[in-house]
Protein backbone atom coordinates (compact mmCIF):
# COMPACT_ATOMS: atom_id res chain seq x y z
CA UNK A 1 0.00 0.00 0.00
CA UNK A 2 3.11 2.28 0.28
CA UNK A 3 4.50 1.83 -2.66
CA UNK A 4 1.20 2.80 -4.01
CA UNK A 5 0.80 5.85 -2.72
CA UNK A 6 4.17 7.06 -3.15
CA UNK A 7 3.48 6.58 -6.70
CA UNK A 8 0.32 8.25 -6.63
CA UNK A 9 1.75 11.41 -4.92
CA UNK A 10 5.14 11.15 -7.20
CA UNK A 11 2.63 11.18 -10.87
CA UNK A 12 0.29 13.90 -9.10
CA UNK A 13 3.40 16.21 -8.39
CA UNK A 14 4.41 15.57 -12.00
CA UNK A 15 1.22 16.54 -13.69
CA UNK A 16 0.76 19.74 -11.73
CA UNK A 17 4.46 20.43 -11.78
CA UNK A 18 5.00 20.49 -7.93
CA UNK A 19 8.68 21.32 -6.50
CA UNK A 20 10.78 18.64 -5.17
CA UNK A 21 10.85 20.13 -1.47
CA UNK A 22 7.17 20.13 -2.00
CA UNK A 23 6.71 16.80 -3.23
CA UNK A 24 9.12 15.51 -0.34
CA UNK A 25 7.12 17.02 2.41
CA UNK A 26 4.03 15.65 0.63
CA UNK A 27 5.22 12.22 1.18
CA UNK A 28 6.38 12.98 4.96
CA UNK A 29 3.23 14.20 5.36
CA UNK A 30 1.35 11.25 3.65
CA UNK A 31 3.48 8.35 5.67
CA UNK A 32 3.01 9.84 9.03
CA UNK A 33 -0.84 9.75 8.18
CA UNK A 34 -0.80 6.37 6.67
CA UNK A 35 1.33 5.06 9.96
CA UNK A 36 -1.33 6.90 12.43
CA UNK A 37 -4.23 5.51 10.49
CA UNK A 38 -2.39 1.82 10.83
CA UNK A 39 -1.95 2.34 14.64
CA UNK A 40 -5.28 3.58 15.55
CA UNK A 41 -7.46 0.95 12.99
CA UNK A 42 -5.23 -1.52 14.81
CA UNK A 43 -6.06 -0.56 18.10
CA UNK A 44 -9.72 -0.49 17.54
CA UNK A 45 -10.12 -3.53 15.49
CA UNK A 46 -8.47 -5.60 17.31
CA UNK A 47 -10.41 -7.60 18.77
CA UNK A 48 -12.31 -8.34 15.55
CA UNK A 49 -9.07 -9.84 14.02
CA UNK A 50 -9.21 -13.44 13.84
CA UNK A 51 -5.71 -14.87 15.26
CA UNK A 52 -5.08 -17.93 14.24
CA UNK A 53 -2.73 -19.96 17.01
CA UNK A 54 0.73 -21.22 15.64
CA UNK A 55 1.00 -25.06 15.49
CA UNK A 56 4.11 -26.24 17.62
CA UNK A 57 5.34 -29.32 16.36
CA UNK A 58 7.95 -30.96 17.75
CA UNK A 59 11.11 -30.40 14.43
CA UNK A 60 13.26 -33.51 15.52
CA UNK A 61 9.78 -36.13 15.79
CA UNK A 62 8.85 -34.54 12.32
CA UNK A 63 12.17 -35.02 10.62
CA UNK A 64 12.59 -38.99 12.30
CA UNK A 65 8.57 -39.03 11.17
CA UNK A 66 9.38 -38.21 7.38
CA UNK A 67 12.89 -39.79 6.90
CA UNK A 68 11.08 -43.21 8.70
CA UNK A 69 7.85 -42.86 6.03
CA UNK A 70 10.08 -42.41 3.25
CA UNK A 71 12.18 -45.38 4.36
CA UNK A 72 8.92 -47.90 4.29
CA UNK A 73 7.01 -46.33 1.02
CA UNK A 74 8.68 -46.51 -2.10
CA UNK A 75 6.08 -46.19 -3.90
CA UNK A 76 2.72 -43.48 -3.66
CA UNK A 77 0.01 -44.71 -2.47
CA UNK A 78 -3.74 -43.55 -3.33
CA UNK A 79 -2.35 -40.50 -4.69
CA UNK A 80 -4.41 -37.79 -6.17
CA UNK A 81 -5.28 -37.76 -9.75
CA UNK A 82 -3.88 -34.13 -10.68
CA UNK A 83 -0.48 -35.08 -9.91
CA UNK A 84 0.13 -37.49 -13.06
CA UNK A 85 0.20 -34.31 -15.11
CA UNK A 86 3.54 -33.58 -13.31
CA UNK A 87 6.87 -34.18 -15.58
CA UNK A 88 8.79 -35.32 -13.14
CA UNK A 89 9.00 -38.28 -11.00
CA UNK A 90 8.37 -37.44 -6.79
CA UNK A 91 11.13 -38.12 -4.68
CA UNK A 92 11.15 -40.64 -1.64
CA UNK A 93 10.64 -37.66 0.92
CA UNK A 94 7.92 -36.16 -1.49
CA UNK A 95 5.86 -39.26 -0.98
CA UNK A 96 5.11 -38.10 2.18
CA UNK A 97 2.98 -35.14 1.22
CA UNK A 98 -0.40 -35.19 1.54
CA UNK A 99 -1.35 -35.25 -2.62
CA UNK A 100 0.81 -38.45 -2.95
CA UNK A 101 -1.13 -39.97 -0.21
CA UNK A 102 1.32 -39.64 2.38
CA UNK A 103 0.55 -38.18 5.89
CA UNK A 104 1.81 -34.75 5.95
CA UNK A 105 1.53 -31.43 4.64
CA UNK A 106 3.39 -30.24 1.42
CA UNK A 107 5.43 -27.14 3.99
CA UNK A 108 5.91 -30.40 7.07
CA UNK A 109 7.78 -32.16 4.44
CA UNK A 110 9.90 -28.86 2.59
CA UNK A 111 10.47 -28.40 5.47
CA UNK A 112 12.29 -31.11 6.24
CA UNK A 113 14.51 -31.05 3.01
CA UNK A 114 15.03 -27.63 3.51
CA UNK A 115 16.90 -28.63 7.10
CA UNK A 116 18.56 -31.66 5.16
CA UNK A 117 19.78 -29.46 2.97
CA UNK A 118 21.28 -27.17 5.74
CA UNK A 119 23.10 -30.09 7.40
CA UNK A 120 26.12 -30.38 5.10
CA UNK A 121 26.91 -26.72 5.69
CA UNK A 122 26.60 -26.92 9.66
CA UNK A 123 29.26 -30.20 9.14
CA UNK A 124 31.19 -27.93 6.52
CA UNK A 125 31.55 -24.95 8.79
CA UNK A 126 33.61 -25.95 11.74
CA UNK A 127 36.36 -26.85 9.10
CA UNK A 128 36.35 -22.99 8.35
CA UNK A 129 35.79 -21.51 11.54
CA UNK A 130 39.32 -20.45 11.91
CA UNK A 131 39.47 -19.17 8.74
CA UNK A 132 36.45 -16.59 9.13
CA UNK A 133 38.23 -13.17 9.60
CA UNK A 134 36.80 -11.04 12.53
CA UNK A 135 33.78 -8.69 12.13
CA UNK A 136 36.48 -5.93 12.13
CA UNK A 137 38.86 -7.22 9.93
CA UNK A 138 35.35 -7.83 7.29
CA UNK A 139 34.45 -4.44 7.88
CA UNK A 140 37.98 -2.99 6.89
CA UNK A 141 37.98 -5.06 3.71
CA UNK A 142 34.58 -3.78 2.73
CA UNK A 143 35.91 -0.13 3.03
CA UNK A 144 39.25 -1.20 1.62
CA UNK A 145 36.80 -2.55 -1.44
CA UNK A 146 34.75 1.37 -1.31
CA UNK A 147 38.45 3.46 -1.41
CA UNK A 148 39.53 1.00 -4.47
CA UNK A 149 36.37 1.77 -6.15
CA UNK A 150 36.51 5.24 -6.19
CA UNK A 151 39.75 5.04 -7.29
CA UNK A 152 38.54 3.04 -10.26
CA UNK A 153 36.58 6.03 -10.52
CA UNK A 154 38.56 8.67 -10.58
CA UNK A 155 41.01 6.60 -12.84
CA UNK A 156 38.09 6.33 -15.22
CA UNK A 157 37.36 10.23 -15.33
CA UNK A 158 40.57 10.98 -15.90
CA UNK A 159 40.69 8.54 -19.03
CA UNK A 160 37.52 9.79 -20.12
CA UNK A 161 39.10 13.78 -20.59
CA UNK A 162 41.67 12.51 -23.15
CA UNK A 163 41.25 10.61 -26.64
CA UNK A 164 42.26 7.64 -28.03
CA UNK A 165 41.57 6.59 -31.00
CA UNK A 166 37.75 6.50 -31.08
CA UNK A 167 37.45 6.69 -27.93
CA UNK A 168 34.86 9.26 -26.55
CA UNK A 169 34.42 11.90 -23.95
CA UNK A 170 32.79 9.52 -20.75
CA UNK A 171 31.56 12.78 -18.90
CA UNK A 172 30.26 14.69 -21.29
CA UNK A 173 29.13 12.18 -24.04
CA UNK A 174 26.36 9.88 -23.78
CA UNK A 175 24.63 8.40 -26.76
CA UNK A 176 22.16 5.58 -25.44
CA UNK A 177 21.90 3.73 -29.23
CA UNK A 178 25.49 4.69 -30.09
CA UNK A 179 27.00 3.86 -26.75
CA UNK A 180 24.82 0.73 -25.19
CA UNK A 181 25.65 -0.62 -21.80
CA UNK A 182 26.40 -4.64 -22.65
CA UNK A 183 24.59 -6.71 -20.06
CA UNK A 184 27.57 -8.42 -18.83
CA UNK A 185 28.79 -5.09 -17.49
CA UNK A 186 26.04 -4.59 -15.75
CA UNK A 187 25.91 -7.90 -14.33
CA UNK A 188 29.60 -7.72 -13.20
CA UNK A 189 29.28 -3.78 -11.44
CA UNK A 190 26.07 -5.83 -9.68
CA UNK A 191 28.27 -8.68 -8.54
CA UNK A 192 30.63 -6.15 -6.85
CA UNK A 193 27.65 -3.71 -5.08
CA UNK A 194 26.52 -6.85 -3.56
CA UNK A 195 29.77 -8.15 -2.16
CA UNK A 196 30.77 -4.54 -0.80
CA UNK A 197 26.87 -4.33 0.35
CA UNK A 198 27.42 -7.70 2.26
CA UNK A 199 30.37 -7.32 3.60
CA UNK A 200 29.93 -3.72 4.96
CA UNK A 201 26.61 -3.53 6.35
CA UNK A 202 25.62 -7.34 7.25
CA UNK A 203 28.60 -7.48 9.14
CA UNK A 204 28.22 -4.27 10.83
CA UNK A 205 24.80 -5.24 11.99
CA UNK A 206 26.36 -8.24 13.18
CA UNK A 207 29.10 -5.97 14.92
CA UNK A 208 26.90 -3.73 16.67
CA UNK A 209 24.77 -6.41 17.91
CA UNK A 210 27.45 -8.39 18.98
CA UNK A 211 28.73 -5.55 21.08
CA UNK A 212 26.46 -2.94 22.06
CA UNK A 213 24.15 -3.50 25.40
CA UNK A 214 20.62 -4.79 24.98
CA UNK A 215 19.24 -1.59 25.24
CA UNK A 216 21.28 0.14 23.56
CA UNK A 217 21.01 -1.81 20.25
CA UNK A 218 18.02 -0.30 18.81
CA UNK A 219 19.23 3.29 19.64
CA UNK A 220 22.47 2.37 17.53
CA UNK A 221 20.89 0.72 15.12
CA UNK A 222 18.35 3.45 14.63
CA UNK A 223 21.24 6.11 14.30
CA UNK A 224 23.18 3.98 11.73
CA UNK A 225 20.17 3.82 9.62
CA UNK A 226 19.78 8.18 10.09
CA UNK A 227 23.50 8.22 8.81
CA UNK A 228 23.01 6.04 6.22
CA UNK A 229 20.10 8.39 5.24
CA UNK A 230 21.74 11.70 5.42
CA UNK A 231 24.71 10.58 3.14
CA UNK A 232 22.64 11.08 0.49
CA UNK A 233 21.54 14.69 1.18
CA UNK A 234 25.52 15.31 1.90
CA UNK A 235 26.83 14.21 -1.56
CA UNK A 236 25.26 17.14 -3.30
CA UNK A 237 27.08 19.68 -0.68
CA UNK A 238 30.29 17.87 -1.24
CA UNK A 239 29.85 18.28 -5.20
CA UNK A 240 28.85 21.98 -4.64
CA UNK A 241 31.94 23.44 -4.33
CA UNK A 242 33.44 22.09 -7.43
CA UNK A 243 30.52 22.74 -9.40
CA UNK A 244 30.83 26.28 -8.48
CA UNK A 245 33.89 27.07 -7.87
CA UNK A 246 35.77 25.09 -10.38
CA UNK A 247 35.80 26.71 -13.56
CA UNK A 248 34.29 23.60 -16.71
CA UNK A 249 37.27 25.28 -18.72
CA UNK A 250 39.91 23.90 -15.73
CA UNK A 251 41.39 20.90 -17.22
CA UNK A 252 40.21 17.20 -16.65
CA UNK A 253 37.07 19.08 -15.07
CA UNK A 254 35.19 19.38 -12.33
CA UNK A 255 34.25 16.20 -12.60
CA UNK A 256 37.55 14.41 -11.75
CA UNK A 257 38.73 16.70 -8.43
CA UNK A 258 35.34 15.52 -6.87
CA UNK A 259 36.03 12.03 -7.56
CA UNK A 260 39.58 12.75 -6.35
CA UNK A 261 38.46 14.45 -3.22
CA UNK A 262 35.60 11.45 -2.31
CA UNK A 263 38.68 9.14 -2.94
CA UNK A 264 40.66 10.97 -0.66
CA UNK A 265 37.65 11.13 2.34
CA UNK A 266 37.30 7.63 1.97
CA UNK A 267 40.80 6.55 2.11
CA UNK A 268 40.93 8.87 5.68
CA UNK A 269 38.25 7.45 6.85
CA UNK A 270 39.91 3.93 6.30
CA UNK A 271 42.75 5.05 7.69
CA UNK A 272 40.61 6.34 11.03
CA UNK A 273 38.75 2.61 11.14
CA UNK A 274 42.05 0.84 11.07
CA UNK A 275 43.55 3.00 13.67
CA UNK A 276 40.08 3.23 15.90
CA UNK A 277 39.84 -1.04 14.97
CA UNK A 278 43.87 -1.58 16.46
CA UNK A 279 43.07 -0.20 19.16
CA UNK A 280 39.33 -1.22 19.91
CA UNK A 281 39.04 -4.40 22.44
CA UNK A 282 36.42 -6.58 21.60
CA UNK A 283 33.63 -6.72 24.25
CA UNK A 284 33.39 -10.83 25.74
CA UNK A 285 29.84 -11.21 27.25
CA UNK A 286 30.75 -12.83 30.77
CA UNK A 287 27.94 -15.40 31.19
CA UNK A 288 25.84 -14.40 33.73
CA UNK A 289 26.12 -16.40 37.03
CA UNK A 290 22.95 -17.70 39.30
CA UNK A 291 24.49 -17.16 42.71
CA UNK A 292 20.94 -18.23 44.32
CA UNK A 293 19.91 -21.25 41.77
CA UNK A 294 23.63 -22.64 42.25
CA UNK A 295 23.08 -22.40 46.41
CA UNK A 296 19.57 -24.09 46.12
CA UNK A 297 20.67 -26.51 44.10
CA UNK A 298 23.75 -27.21 46.09
CA UNK A 299 21.64 -27.22 49.55
CA UNK A 300 18.73 -29.58 47.97
CA UNK A 301 21.91 -32.13 47.04
CA UNK A 302 23.04 -31.48 50.70
CA UNK A 303 19.28 -32.66 51.92
CA UNK A 304 18.89 -35.37 49.50
CA UNK A 305 22.49 -37.36 50.34
CA UNK A 306 21.74 -36.73 53.63
CA UNK A 307 18.21 -38.65 53.67
CA UNK A 308 19.95 -41.36 51.72
CA UNK A 309 22.25 -41.73 53.84
CA UNK A 310 19.77 -41.55 57.11
CA UNK A 311 17.80 -44.74 55.03
CA UNK A 312 21.10 -46.59 54.80
CA UNK A 313 21.74 -46.65 59.01
CA UNK A 314 18.15 -47.31 58.94
CA UNK A 315 17.94 -50.13 57.21
CA UNK A 316 21.38 -51.66 58.75
CA UNK A 317 19.57 -51.22 62.40
CA UNK A 318 16.59 -52.97 61.14
CA UNK A 319 18.34 -55.63 59.31
CA UNK A 320 20.59 -56.09 62.97
CA UNK A 321 18.05 -55.88 65.00
CA UNK A 322 16.38 -59.03 62.76
CA UNK A 323 19.51 -60.73 63.22
CA UNK A 324 19.81 -60.41 66.89
CA UNK A 325 16.15 -61.47 67.37
CA UNK A 326 16.43 -65.13 65.41
CA UNK A 327 19.73 -65.70 67.95
CA UNK A 328 17.79 -65.40 70.90
CA UNK A 329 15.15 -67.43 69.70
CA UNK A 330 17.41 -70.29 68.78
Amino acid sequence: MGPVIANAIADGAYLFHVTQNNVMIFMLVASIVCVGAVLISHSLFNHYLDTTPVNTVNPVKLIVRVLCYARKHKYPENRSALTYWEEEAPSRLDLGKDKYGGPFTEEEVEDVKTVLRLIPLFLIYPCFHNYIPSMLKRIGMGMVLIVLINILYTGLAVIGNYHFGRMFNCLTVYDKNSYPIYPQWMFFSNIIESVIWYIVYIVLVEFILAQCPKSMRGTIIGLWFCIRNIKGFVEYPLFFPFLHYVSPEVSLGHGVYYLLARTIFTAICLIIFLLLAKRYKLRVREVQINIHHIAENHTINNIEQEEEHQRRNYAIESSSESTDVIIIDY
